[in-house]
Order: C-alpha cells, then sequence, then structure tokens
C-alpha cells in the first residue's frame, strides 16, 4: 500500500505547490517533480533547499523530504525552497 504525504515547495517568488509525495522518494524525486509541475525548461541549474528558521542548506539527492518535515514539529519558519544553485552540480 502506497503512503504518501502532503510536501509543499517554495518558490523564490514567493508562490508555492503542494505536491503528494511518496513517504520513501528523495529529495531527486521532489525536485524532478517540482520541476516538471511547474513547467522548467532549463532546470540543472536548481536544487532543493531546506529552510530552517535563519539558515538553508542544499539537500543531498538521497534525504527524504517526508522524514524532514516531520522533524520540523509544524514550525511555520521550516519549510522547502526550491531556487537556482550557486555552486557548481556535484
Amino acid at each position: 500500500m502506497d503512503k504518501k504525504k502532503v510536501i509543499r515547495v517554495n518558490f523564490i517568488d514567493g508562490s508555492s505547490k503542494a505536491f503528494a509525495l511518496d513517504v520513501t522518494a528523495t529529495a531527486q524525486q521532489l525536485r524532478e517533480i517540482a520541476v516538471e509541475r511547474i513547467g522548467m525548461k532549463e532546470d540543472g541549474c536548481f536544487a532543493l533547499f531546506e529552510k530552517r528558521f535563519e539558515w538553508e542548506r542544499c539537500l543531498e539527492p538521497e534525504e527524504r523530504p517526508v522524514d524532514l518535515q516531520e522533524s520540523w514539529n509544524n514550525s511555520p519558519s521550516c519549510f522547502f525552497l526550491l531556487k537556482e544553485e550557486n555552486f557548481p552540480q556535484r
């Protein structure tokens, strides 16, 4: 049985979209779903970030967004952000 959770991804323009994501899905999979959903043509320079309070970090491709979101304890100061990377691809 598939288990899904709603994950909200924010964008640099202040908009956001919610996605029903399998609990085992990776950050790379969520990035690909978000890019496809918003119709981005050139996506190679965009990455998924975790924003927690005053800091942010680029997610590793194999991290699980559902697990991260559950660790936030419903804090409104924690969210996912899809934006351009400022460093070369790994």
